[in-house]
């Protein structure tokens, strides 16, 4: 699952997006009405699912600018046109938008699917061509929460070659709290969030953990690497092969 903020003129909005369609799926299931989210998508295309999360209670009859300004929700339009395989190479998309409260999800639904409690609380928003700028914007921005990598074993290889990186993530996690370090899974981290109640816990815990996160992604690109080669280039003075760092 990914977490992007937008910020303009001062006011920041949390931005969360599936990374598949089973993540999709995922967030239906165990996102809740306190987050105050409202769901984007591209409007008779596959796309990727994209909520945007207030921080004021919202009904079914929402009107997005009256909390955030069209800034907001041009970022959110963006992800979802850039990771729609047929709407990425179009140069107009409709998207379709509502509050999370107004989607239904039934067991008879393919992967990814939805449809809607009610048609008369959907709005609708024209996407014009991909924007790079925006959407570099966002990417520097981007957490992905998942699975932690202590239990790699690509990981393990780095800590023992004394990966600073490595070794600083081992003594961050070792001082946390259980319920701080989002393990075992995603999902069981959301069903935490949804005990909550808590409609910030999501944004909350990303700006609090913001630099582990960070570290945890320089992390993810060194084992992604250090597994397609099988084997790590000098490291400490020790030759482990054409390993390279991200």
């Amino acid at each position: 699952m990914y977490v992007y903020n937008s910020t303009h003129d001062g006011q920041s909005v949390c931005l969360v997006m599936g990374k598949d369609k089973y993540e999709n799926d995922l967030m239906v299931k165990l996102f809740y009405k306190e987050m105050n989210a409202v769901w984007f998508h591209v409007n008779n295309y596959s796309s990727s699912h994209v909520y945007m999360l207030l921080k004021s209670p919202i009904k079914s009859d929402v009107k997005l600018l009256d909390f955030v300004s069209q800034h907001h929700i041009n970022d959110a339009m963006q992800l979802c046109k850039s990771n729609s395989v047929a709407g990425n190479k179009l140069q107009m998309v409709e998207i379709v938008s509502t509050p999370f409260i107004n989607l239904r999800k039934s067991g008879d639904m393919d992967p990814g699917q939805v449809s809607f409690k009610s048609t008369r609380f959907l709005s609708y928003f024209t996407c014009y061509a991909r924007d790079n700028t925006v959407l570099s914007r966002l990417e520097k921005t981007k957490i992905i929460l998942e699975k932690d990598i202590v239990d790699s074993e690509d990981f393990k290889r780095l800590v023992e070659v004394e990966d600073m990186e490595a070794l600083e993530y081992m003594n961050i996690i070792t001082s946390m709290k259980t319920d701080d370090v989002i393990a075992p899974s995603l999902e069981e981290f959301l069903r935490r969030c949804k005990k909550s109640k808590d409609g910030q816990r999501i944004e909350t815990y990303v700006n609090i953990y913001l630099e582990r996160l960070k570290l945890v992604e320089k992390l993810r690109k060194k084992i992604k690497k250090l597994g397609k080669s099988g084997k790590a280039k000098v490291i400490g003075g020790i030759d482990y092969g054409d390993f390279e760092y991200a």
